[in-house]
């Protein structure tokens, strides 16, 4: 959301000043941007759900019962999130281009998809939560598709790096690898607040640097310009 409410302004700036490849360029940074982050993130989150639950919510009245169904519900839920997160930024990119009928129209046709399948999963198939989840994880999916079908047919181009994704999943695969086997380690460790937290830590930064260390090797230049900006900011470099 925040990646998308900072490119509105730029996006309307290149629109206005006739400069479409620059406007395209920029959709398809911001789009490449927020896969290299959502999809590492959503596997990392997958596998460490349970624990995850645990720390942020199993507490009082929330016991074990209620942390397995959320924990079971976000399963669910993650896969859609990926499709939800480029929601944002198409919509404004279309806003940008002073197209609204068209956005509007597939966030109505997503919100009715979302209504029917919650129904149908919920009252004829009985999944209660669960089938609410699906509902909304199927709904942001294809929301997320249609806009950037139609927004690549209106502007005519591909809005897909598929090399650079393909590194991400490769990326994500070796890191979700990795996460699964430390997964597997904290049945060793205390069930305590404290003690999950240090292990999701260590965790976080087993994956994020095997993440890195795979995109990096497959050539992801969004990786390197990454990497860039980091130093840049920890030098004092950082252009203002």
């Amino acid at each position: 959301i925040a990646t998308s409410i900072a490119q509105f302004g730029s996006l309307a700036h290149l629109r206005a000043a006739g400069k479409m490849e620059e406007f395209v360029e920029r959709i398809r940074a911001s789009i490449t941007n927020i896969i290299f982050l959502i999809i590492p993130i959503g596997v990392g989150m997958y596998i460490f759900r349970h624990q995850l639950v645990q720390v942020f919510l199993q507490r009082g009245a929330f016991d074990q019962h209620a942390a397995f169904a959320t924990t079971q519900t976000l399963g669910i839920l993650l896969p859609g999130i990926l499709f939800g997160s480029l929601v944002f930024l198409l919509t404004r990119s279309f806003f940008a281009l002073k197209k609204t009928v068209l956005p509007v129209s597939i966030g109505i046709c997503s919100v009715l998809i979302a209504a029917t399948a919650g129904f149908l999963l919920t009252q004829v198939w009985h999944w209660g939560t669960y089938g609410l989840a699906a509902a909304s994880a199927l709904a942001m999916t294809v929301n997320g598709v249609l806009l950037q079908i139609f927004l690549g047919r209106h502007l005519a181009v591909g809005l897909l790096d598929w090399k650079e994704v393909g590194r991400v999943i490769l990326g994500s695969a070796s890191l979700g690898g990795v996460l699964y086997v430390i997964s597997k380690q904290f049945v060793l460790i205390p069930s305590t607040t404290a003690w999950l937290i240090c292990g999701l830590l260590i965790a976080f930064l087993a994956g994020s640097g095997i993440y890195i260390c795979t995109v990096l090797a497959l050539g992801s230049k969004t990786a390197k310009n990454l990497l860039k900006k980091i130093t840049r900011i920890i030098w004092g470099q950082e252009k203002q």
